[in-house]
């Protein structure tokens, strides 16, 4: 579904990505893990249309898309849920999920837009008892499923989710990691940048480990999971 080979991405001197390659399969989660500064946002940012790349490829469902406007990209159904959230804050829970099917204007398009927001529902009902409440007086863990919920009611093919545990408490965070399984297991193709590496190795298919702008492990997640080096530099492990 998605293919990025060799990506170099600058800002002015800086060589923030230096020939990145990877690859996401229909119906599997890929997670992205790494140090912050590792380049990790910056990846998610170029496959976006956010920033520029200066080298390279992305191929999104046989299309090229570097160097298309974010919306295009969007259209094809590569959604970002970006760090922060970012939702509208003094939009309603209801207006915000609206926004996310905006590009959609066919009859057709439309009708499946209230099969998404049901789907959305279903996944996070929390949101179904706020819907007409202001999106900024929810909690974090609320205004993340938010997040992912407008994602998800539009186009979306593939989500890319950066950072979704970012500032929530344990208990969120797990609720949230459910979500993502279920979104595979659903049918979903996810990118998942996240600095909680045993958390995103445990529920991802696949994992690169990004180091200075550059892959430096990959490998099945379970295989990660396992190894010294990931578990001296990502998992808590303490060298002797």
């Amino acid at each position: 579904m998605l293919i990025v080979q060799d990506l170099h991405v600058y800002y002015g001197g800086l060589h923030a990505l230096k020939g990145v390659n990877l690859h996401v399969s229909k119906g599997e989660i890929v997670a992205i893990i790494g140090r912050n500064g590792a380049g990790k946002t910056t990846l998610l940012n170029a496959l976006s249309g956010l920033v520029k790349a200066q080298r390279g490829t992305i191929t999104f469902r046989g299309i090229p898309i570097q160097g298309k406007k974010p919306h295009k990209i969007v259209r094809l159904g590569l959604c970002q849920v970006p760090e922060g959230r970012r939702i509208f804050a003094p939009l309603t829970v209801s207006e915000n999920l609206e926004l996310g099917a905006y590009l959609k204007r066919t009859p057709q398009e439309k009708a499946k837009s209230k099969e998404d927001l049901d789907y959305v529902l279903q996944l996070f009902p929390l949101l179904k008892k706020r819907l007409h409440l202001r999106a900024g007086i929810l909690s974090g863990g609320e205004q993340q499923m938010l997040a992912i919920g407008r994602a998800l009611v539009g186009n979306t093919k593939l989500l890319a989710l950066d950072e979704p545990s970012l500032g929530l408490a344990p208990m969120v965070v797990k609720e949230i990691f459910n979500v993502i399984s279920r979104l595979r297991d659903d049918g979903g193709t996810i990118l998942l940048v996240e600095q909680n590496a045993r958390e995103a190795l445990s529920v991802s298919d696949r994992a690169y480990v990004l180091e200075a702008g550059r892959v430096a492990i990959k490998g099945p997640s379970s295989r990660l999971l396992e190894e010294e080096k990931v578990k001296t530099a990502y998992l808590g492990k303490k060298r002797r």
